[in-house]
């Protein structure tokens, strides 16, 4: 991407807080599992391990950015010269996707946070990938920004 190379749309797919709380979890978790040993120690390890995931989700939530010029999913990059047409997924329809009429050749780029997205066709006739799927939480405003 260059500086001049304008941003049209940037998500960043985010656990919930649910999430965020359900792992607080493992701290009485480890906690119990080390009293045998040294409770303060159980502590410290459960906040420890509490912060290392809280890390991992941070550093690993995926990205989505569509510039002027290219469309960002994950680790996939291309250029929108290559993109045809988009669809939005609700609940339903993406999970149909991802599932039963899933192509094999199809790019994913999906967060396990987001249960909905986009199916976005892929036109270049030297690409073997049929389309992409991208999770996002905004389906209607990235196929929007992609038109």
């Amino acid at each position: 991407m260059t500086t001049s190379d304008e941003v049209v749309f940037k998500e960043k797919i985010w656990p919930s807080l649910g999430m965020y709380l359900a792992t607080l979890l493992i701290i009485p978790a480890m906690t119990v599992l080390i009293m045998p040993f040294s409770r303060s120690n159980g502590i410290f390890i459960g906040i420890a391990l509490y912060l290392l995931i809280i890390a991992t989700f941070t550093f690993t939530a995926p990205k989505v950015v569509l510039t002027k010029h290219t469309l960002s999913a994950g680790r996939g990059h291309i250029e929108r010269q290559f993109l045809g047409s988009a669809v939005a997924l609700d609940r339903i329809a993406y999970r149909q996707e991802i599932g039963r009429k899933l192509d094999a050749r199809a790019f994913l780029a999906m967060s396990g946070w987001a249960k909905t997205g986009i199916k976005v066709e892929v036109v270049d006739p030297t690409d073997p990938t049929p389309y992409w799927i991208i999770s996002t939480r905004k389906p209607a405003e990235l196929v929007k920004a992609l038109a």
